[in-house]
């Protein structure tokens, strides 16, 4: 039996009441139509040099920290292979990433969303956009966008808010679970740790007060579990 083709996503989330809270709700999404061929991380340090007018030679230099990862992915939007017949909706989402939402206006403090790229469970890169660029290849007759290539730059969110970033390498990366008919939390918790006892985490991540209400199709972050992590959840 073959495994099912987990496709890529774009979620956009409402950004955190709280410097060190968890994302808002969900506001928009775009899952791929095809899954991206390559994906671009970069992470650098910052260093510096303290310059010495007296001599000809740089000083050595000072490692100041680490850089917020970036990373480049690729979209191609299709309207046959699009469930609304076109594409003009998954453009308009992805350039809502670089606008402030209309709540946080009115409480000015404008914030763009924050965005979650996912693929599977290996991959969930909790982020803000920096650029989306979309160039539009096919037409219909009256000049209906048929195809478009998307480009998106995304930075990673470095705090708690975002987890830690599974292209660093750690195992306590947070992902993502959709949910299906008959999951709750407790299901989920035992499935992720082995414990249903700890289905408190996911509910705090998702910031959900009723855990009775549980539609399914909701994506749901998984945070790191007690067993990938020393302080236990009790």
């Amino acid at each position: 039996m073959s495994e099912r083709l987990e496709k890529a996503y774009i979620e956009l989330r409402k950004p955190p009441a709280t410097p060190d809270g968890p994302l808002g709700g969900s506001v928009g999404e775009v899952k791929f139509q095809f899954n991206p061929d390559t994906y671009v991380v970069k992470k650098s340090a910052k260093w510096e040099y303290a310059p010495v007018p007296e001599t000809d030679q740089t000083t050595m230099p000072q490692y100041v920290g680490p850089q917020a990862s970036d990373m480049t992915i690729k979209v191609f939007l299709d309207a046959r292979e699009s469930t609304a017949g076109h594409i003009d909706k998954d453009v308009e989402t992805l350039l809502k990433c670089c606008t402030p939402l209309a709540e946080t206006v009115e409480k000015k403090a404008p914030s763009p969303p924050f965005v979650i790229f996912g693929w599977g469970k290996k991959l969930s890169f909790t982020a803000f956009v920096k650029q989306v660029e979309v160039t539009y290849t096919m037409f219909d007759t009256d000049g209906t966008p048929l195809r478009a290539d998307c480009s998106l730059t995304l930075q990673e969110i470095p705090s708690k808010t975002a987890g830690q970033n599974p292209t660093s390498g750690s195992t306590e990366a947070r992902r993502t679970r959709t949910v299906v008919t008959g999951d709750s939390l407790a299901s989920l918790a035992y499935q992720e740790y082995g414990q249903a006892k700890h289905w408190r985490a996911i509910a705090e991540a998702n910031r959900i007060d009723d855990p009775s209400e549980l539609p399914s199709g909701t994506r749901l972050l998984i945070p790191p579990g007690p067993s990938s992590t020393a302080e236990r959840i009790p």
